[in-house]
């Protein structure tokens, strides 16, 4: 995904026994900075050794470039409403443009 304030950012989705699943988005500039890595995963419940924090950190880049060479990033759109070139209408998790086509566009926080 890719949010106008944050830049690229993964929707990282954690499934525990006996909690319900918890998704987040966690940007790819906390990715690369080790202890905001540790810190963003740590705050939503992920539970990991922090010896393997840069093992972590390179698995999350590699499925951020499999992940770009498969499909376009989802634009978050941070307001429902016309879009910045006036040529779409956001509203919920669609934007519906002026030739008709519908995209998905990504949840924002």
């Amino acid at each position: 995904m890719f949010s106008p304030a944050d830049g690229e950012c993964l929707l990282v989705r954690v499934i525990t026994p006996k909690d319900p699943l918890l998704e987040f988005t966690l940007p790819m500039k906390n990715v690369y900075a080790l202890d905001k890595l540790r810190e963003a995963l740590s705050s939503h419940s992920v539970k990991f050794n922090a010896a393997v924090t840069q093992r972590l950190s390179d698995y999350l880049i590699k499925w951020s470039e499999y992940l770009m060479n498969m499909s376009a990033a989802e634009r978050m759109r941070m307001q429902m409403g016309w879009t910045e070139d006036k040529r779409g209408f956001v509203l919920g998790q669609q934007e519906l443009r002026d030739t008709g086509e519908v995209i998905k566009t990504a949840a924002s926080p």
